[in-house]
């Protein structure tokens, strides 16, 4: 079972404050071509925003990005993931709460920033490393003696 730790070592972590704007929250996500951002209040994750979070709250609602903090805006009710937690365990988290990002947490820190889209890019590799393994233990032929 692959750990949590695997996927984030060495991944960069964006983060915004709850007091940024919409608009620099869009500037961020567009500089690093991420999805969505965990917000932070004194290090501690309060909420996510996320693309479509932008689309729905808004831009439906006709808000001003360059007025609007995130605070009024983000999601509050997160779901997050442990360091020690396994893939299908944050799958069913994200699939339980409907939600496409998980903050990955240890000692009540934030340590990274994880998507569904991670985690099945990861499960497809780790397939595609079996499938190998198993394609070459099929047409192994063992040496004449």
């Amino acid at each position: 079972m692959k750990l949590l730790e695997d996927l984030i070592t060495n991944r960069p972590l964006h983060v915004i404050g709850e007091d940024a704007t919409v608009l620099d929250a869009v500037n961020v996500m567009d500089r690093f071509n991420v999805g969505a951002l965990p917000i932070l209040r004194d290090n501690h994750v309060v909420g996510v925003v996320s693309e479509r979070d932008v689309a729905r709250r808004v831009v439906l609602k006709g808000l001003d990005p360059v007025k609007t903090k995130l605070s009024e805006i983000m999601t509050r009710d997160i779901v997050v993931g442990m360091l020690e937690d396994g893939f299908e365990k944050c799958v069913e988290k994200m699939r339980s709460a409907k939600v496409r990002h998980l903050p990955v947490i240890k000692e009540h820190r934030l340590i990274g920033f994880i998507s569904m889209r991670d985690l099945f890019k990861h499960e497809i590799q780790v397939q595609a490393e079996e499938l190998k393994h198993l394609n070459e233990y099929i047409h192994f032929t063992p040496p004449s003696g």
